[in-house]
């Protein structure tokens, strides 16, 4: 089994600030923003929607579009997508890589990003906290059972902003499916942990 860190979600670049670790725990890792279809206003953690929560934690910054991928948090878009299944995209150079490491079934992604600690104010509004600080953490986990890798295949995801084929070329594109279940029965040698940091799609 390989084991590939992938930096993914909001940080000083990419929507400029970090994800938010809500005041419940969860870490909810923002998707960066990109200009599709998608838009902040169309996902939501627990009846709030992600353009509400980012209006308090960074109030001078405008949100459209977004690239949710990794897409593995189940009930995140206020309207279902048909036929959902966890998922995450690669394309270009990102991809080459993965494929010249023979990146394969039951290869596990780890991903990665930046968070900061949040709480409600006086006026019931999501704010960074100002005691604590920003912090790198390991967020979620993608254990491929699938790997879709020819348009034919990666039109049943069509809810995935990859399978958008005028921005991602069929020869360099793929999208790797969750497996139903996690299976670490073949443990890692420290010579199966790949760093793919700097792939943002």
């Amino acid at each position: 089994m390989k084991i590939i860190l992938s930096r993914k979600g909001f940080d000083t670049t990419s929507g400029g600030c970090p994800s938010p670790i809500l005041p419940d725990g969860t870490l909810l890792s923002l998707p960066i923003p990109d200009e599709e279809n998608l838009k902040y206003s169309d996902l939501q953690y627990n009846g709030f929607r992600y353009d509400r929560i980012l209006a308090g934690l960074n109030p001078r910054a405008v949100y459209s579009g977004c690239h949710l991928d990794p897409d593995i948090r189940e009930g995140v878009r206020t309207v279902p997508a048909d036929n959902w299944q966890p998922a995450f995209g690669q394309t270009g150079s990102a991809l080459g890589i993965l494929r010249n490491a023979k990146v394969t079934v039951g290869d596990l992604f780890l991903f990665f990003g930046i968070f900061r600690q949040t709480e409600y104010d006086k006026n019931g509004v999501l704010r960074f906290s100002c005691k604590k600080g920003a912090v790198h953490m390991i967020h979620s986990y993608l254990q491929i059972g699938e790997i879709l890798d020819t348009p034919e295949k990666i039109r049943k995801c069509s809810w995935h902003p990859h399978a958008d084929f005028e921005r991602y070329r069929s020869d360099r594109n793929a999208l790797y499916l969750a497996s139903e279940k996690l299976s670490l029965l073949k443990l890692p040698t420290p010579f199966g942990v790949m760093n793919l940091e700097k792939s943002i799609l």
